[in-house]
């Protein structure tokens, strides 16, 4: 088998890589397209050396094959209806529509492992930006209150969680994480703020 370009999946090259793939690449996605998946893969074999679990694996790759708002459960819905999911794929999928930590927080961690890196937040911000315009005609400004609002919720839903964390490598990574969501929320304030006539 020839190795595989990107790290730590056993899904690529098969029927199902390809289909996803074609599906990231519908047009508007500008933060959630194949890019992202190939990031979280990273972030699974890089920055955290997570061994390999089919449930997981499955669980990046279909996690947002389908695009908008909801899409969490609709990527969901749409594997289950080719009978691609099981109960773990599927709850790790669901355990991202908030990022509560919770009892297994393996795809969190990937899906906030950016905000590790402050250049690598913004980045994320901008293309969500033209991601929401895309696909929802969002502006700017609505786009960053909205934004705002929905990190300043997950600041506090990994602060909470933090409370019930007894493995100290745990509570160090989503401190971190909470940091970075915190100076993303700050990233945002200025076009949040209304202009002094």
């Amino acid at each position: 088998m020839p190795s595989s370009v990107t790290p730590w999946t056993r899904l690529e090259g098969t029927d199902l890589w390809h289909v996803a793939r074609e599906l990231h690449a519908a047009p508007g996605r500008h933060f959630h397209d194949f890019s992202r998946v190939r990031s979280l893969y990273a972030h699974a074999a890089d920055t955290f050396a997570l061994p390999w679990c089919a449930s997981l694996d499955l669980a990046i790759l279909l996690q947002d094959v389908i695009a908008g708002p909801g899409h969490e459960l609709r990527s969901v819905l749409w594997a289950r209806g080719r009978g691609l999911t099981d109960r773990t794929t599927t709850d790790l999928i669901l355990s991202t529509e908030s990022c509560r930590p919770g009892r297994d927080n393996r795809l969190i961690l990937l899906e906030l492992a950016d905000f590790l890196d402050p250049a690598a937040s913004r980045r994320n911000l901008d293309l969500q930006a033209r991601e929401a315009d895309a696909l929802e005609g969002m502006d700017f400004m609505d786009f960053a209150r909205s934004r705002t609002t929905w990190l300043g919720g997950l600041y506090g839903r990994l602060r909470d969680g933090l409370s019930g964390m007894t493995d100290p490598d745990s509570r160090a990574m989503f401190s971190a994480i909470a940091a970075g969501v915190r100076r993303s929320v700050h990233d945002l304030a200025p076009a949040r703020e209304p202009v002094a006539a």
